[in-house]
């Protein structure tokens, strides 16, 4: 996908709020000069009111500095509140449409992606994206604005001083630039490098159980230790950079300053130049110096800013799923088929599903076994659309899978995986997920259906419980079936189990078993078996060896006459469950 420079993708955000940007940039531009005329009213007061006794013109100055006053403070509310505003739309916006276009990428980017630096890019460096435009706004184009500003007023007054004056510029923009390439360098190995960091911590706490139950405590501390300095270390060389890049502009105004005072000295003494000229001149020396150490600091800045900004926008080039067919299409039914489907995760890799055949009745339930790395999670995946193959065709319902939208497809396939996923929310919040239209009374009833029902209505809380809050730990048992009652919600037409019934103990298998068994009686039902009861109450197996359909039928017919499922069951179903066919 191509890549859109940083700026044009500011503009597009910016694009909404132009009006209020030009009011903005306006009053900031009257501020600039309006701040500019005070040094040369000052110096009209200093040779006409004090030299030349002319008490005529100091009513005029005061009142004429009481206006410039109560003007620049007008101003700079106006500049405060549009800021304000524009500070909150605009990084909600960003954040929106990033959130929005996550939510769409490939499911590819989420196995290569690190959920940390998801985080920090949606977080710290969206927030960069402001500091930037407030940097480029505030801290460079009017500081430049003012430094052009003043030196008209500089020639004015006197241009052997403002020549000199302009010596300095060419000199400190080579130091800036000369630092700001070193300095872009080593923020991007910086971000990189603290989005790594942060990914890493996210894991560790999420496993921090596991961590101690292994007694790996200290190891892990190491690890911390180790990390946490890289990303200190280049922080600090960094900043080092930015002192070295200070001091020398610092040095350079010094030398300036000096040179100024020296030329107007001399001019003074020659008559060529008057008190009060003088005492502007330093004024204007004075905000010159300041504009240019302000737009000197946004050039250090702007390397990180730039690198982070650069990231949250990275996030708009990703690739996106396919949009599907058309959102009306509805699925008439679960049928479902797969005709010689050929599928690899990287085009250089082998492939995973290597003409795969299958065909499922719009009634029909059908177990897929198979060894790890066979090729039943990428099935599922198809089937929900987060791949596409590279050949073949897959239909479901009578209609080529691209023929349904996204949105649609995964509405009418309903998946129950082997963790269930549940957010720190409410009961209701997280049943509402399946559908969110539904009442207490469907919520309940879907809960019945997944003999979690009466439990929930034990709760002091009810449906308003949080899971995870306080005392309230669920059990894993307890979390698989309230994820089953969420698919009862969608009454989809294709229902998929992989294995869902793994993290259950005896008693609440039996339940969910005979909820699936009502649940599917119409539709059509796929289980990734890893248990004897779920192949029983299949009423086909189908083996999947190596990207493909070796045999299919039920129980003993396979022990009869497949090789390879004999071998799977007598490795796997019978260590497991301890039985013996």
């Amino acid at each position: 996908m191509e890549n859109i420079s940083l700026s044009k993708r500011i503009r597009t955000f910016a694009k909404p709020y132009r009006i209020s940007l030009i009011t903005m940039l306006f009053c900031e531009l009257i501020m600039v000069v309006v701040d500019l005329i005070g040094p040369l009213i000052f110096a009209i007061l200093i040779d006409e009111v004090f030299y030349h006794r002319n008490l005529h013109f100091f009513g005029y100055v005061i009142l004429t500095y009481i206006a410039l006053y109560v003007g620049v403070r007008a101003l700079s509310w106006i500049i405060k509140s549009i800021w304000i505003y524009l500070n909150v739309k605009f990084l909600f916006d960003i954040r929106k449409s990033l959130f929005d276009r996550i939510l769409h990428f490939k499911a590819s980017y989420f196995q290569k992606a690190q959920t940390g630096d998801l985080v920090t890019r949606l977080t710290r460096d969206t927030d960069s994206v402001m500091q930037l435009i407030e940097l480029i706004i505030f801290q460079m184009a009017a500081p430049f604005t003012k430094l052009l500003v003043s030196f008209v007023f500089l020639f004015y007054l006197n241009p052997y001083i403002a020549l000199a004056m302009m010596v300095l510029v060419p000199v400190s923009v080579w130091v800036s630039q000369y630092f700001n390439r070193k300095m872009t360098k080593q923020q991007t190995i910086l971000r990189g490098k603290y989005g790594h960091f942060v990914s890493w911590m996210l894991e560790m706490l999420q496993g921090m159980r596991d961590i101690r139950l292994l007694g790996s405590g200290r190891r892990v501390t190491t690890l911390f230790t180790g990390q946490s300095a890289d990303v200190i270390r280049l922080d600090n060389q960094t900043e080092v950079m930015k002192w070295m890049s200070t001091r020398s502009n610092a040095f350079i105004f010094l030398l300036s300053d000096l040179c100024i005072y020296a030329i107007a000295g001399v001019l003074i003494v020659q008559g060529q130049l008057t008190a009060g000229a003088f005492v502007a001149i330093m004024s204007y020396l004075t905000k010159n110096n300041q504009s240019m150490m302000m737009i000197y600091e946004a050039v250090v800045n702007l390397p990180k800013l730039t690198v982070q900004s650069r990231k949250v926008f990275d996030l708009l080039d990703e690739e996106t799923e396919r949009s599907g067919g058309q959102s009306e299409v509805e699925m008439e039914n679960g049928e479902t088929s797969f005709e010689q489907v050929r599928f690899r995760y990287d085009e250089q890799g082998p492939y995973v599903l290597d003409g795969l055949t299958l065909e499922i009745g719009a009634h029909e339930s059908v177990a897929l076994v198979g060894k790890s790395g066979s090729g039943k999670t990428t099935i599922v995946n198809m089937l929900l659309g987060f791949y596409a193959p590279e050949v073949g065709e897959i239909r479901i319902g009578g209609r080529h899978i691209d023929d349904y939208s996204l949105s649609r497809l995964r509405k009418r396939v309903g998946i129950v995986q082997q963790e269930a996923i549940l957010f720190h929310e409410t009961i209701r919040y997280n049943l509402m997920l399946g559908s969110a239209h539904a009442d207490d009374d469907q919520l309940l009833e879907a809960c019945d259906q997944a003999y979690i029902g009466d439990f929930i209505r034990s709760l002091p809380q009810g449906l308003d419980t949080v899971i995870g809050a306080g005392e309230m730990e669920f059990s894993g048992g307890q979390k698989q079936r309230l994820s089953i009652a969420r698919i009862f919600l969608k009454q989809p037409k294709l229902i998929i189990f992989d294995e869902a019934t793994s993290a259950l103990d005896y008693e609440a298998e039996q339940a969910v078993q005979h909820s699936w068994q009502q649940l599917s009686k119409d539709r059509a039902s796929i289980v990734i078996a890893h248990r004897l009861s779920s192949i029983l109450n299949a009423d086909r197996v189908a083996v999947v060896h190596q990207g493909r359909i070796v045999a299919t039928g039920t129980h003993g017919y396979l022990l009869e006459n497949s090789k390879h499922y004999r071998e799977l069951f007598a490795e796997d179903f019978i260590r497991k469950e301890g039985l013996m066919s």
